[in-house]
């Protein structure tokens, strides 16, 4: 159980350092450094490993609603792979994936719906690892991601602003920041 508490407890600082090296980053440079970039995917990494250790040992358990548990957990999993596949799909290389190498603003495709695909797949598979585990400690850790989440995007958004200027303005006017039907589809006008 130390070792649980332990394990969030590094994870929750190094969400922190890694939001604060990427907000410096993005302040300071046109990119993420490699570095930074290997501190993103370390606490993705780490992330992942804790969460899905504490699903399979399903530890902090819960009874009850087992069948609507496991096809919550199945639905969140898949949609997640599919927005997380769809979004990486459209970039160009892991270089664009990362944030190493900034390149076009990509609106299409799933980039309609989402402004954040990749990030609203793997949070949402993270939440449906909780739901199939029936672990209230994996649903606990899927929530410290969606709050690293709610922090990150805002730096990224202000980054994106400054590197596409209207552009991107024009792309959060008329597309959700996580999931939604276009702006002007919504009003009846196709986007195009």
């Amino acid at each position: 159980m130390y070792a649980v508490i332990l394990a969030v407890f590094f994870l929750i600082v190094m969400s922190v350092w890694t939001l604060w090296q990427v907000r410096r980053d993005f302040e300071e440079r046109e990119s993420l450094k490699p570095e930074t970039v290997a501190g993103v995917l370390a606490f993705y990494t780490l992330h992942l490993a804790i969460e899905l250790i504490a699903a399979w040992a399903r530890l902090w358990p819960y009874q009850g609603f087992q069948t609507g548990s496991v096809i919550l957990g199945l639905i969140f999993c898949l949609s997640g792979g599919v927005f997380l596949a769809l979004g990486t799909l459209h970039m160009e290389n892991f270089q664009q994936i990362s944030g190493i190498k900034t390149g076009e603003l990509i609106t299409s495709g799933i980039y309609r719906w989402s402004r954040h695909p990749q990030n609203l797949g793997w949070g949402l598979f993270l939440v449906g690892a909780g739901f199939l585990s029936r672990s209230l400690l994996a649903l606990l850790l899927s929530a410290v991601f969606w709050v690293m989440l709610v922090a990150y995007v805002p730096i990224e958004e202000a980054y994106l602003e400054e590197i596409h200027g209207e552009e991107y303005r024009q792309y959060q006017e008329r597309t959700n920041r996580y999931l939604g039907l276009p702006m002007r589809d919504r009003d009846g006008d196709k986007d195009s």
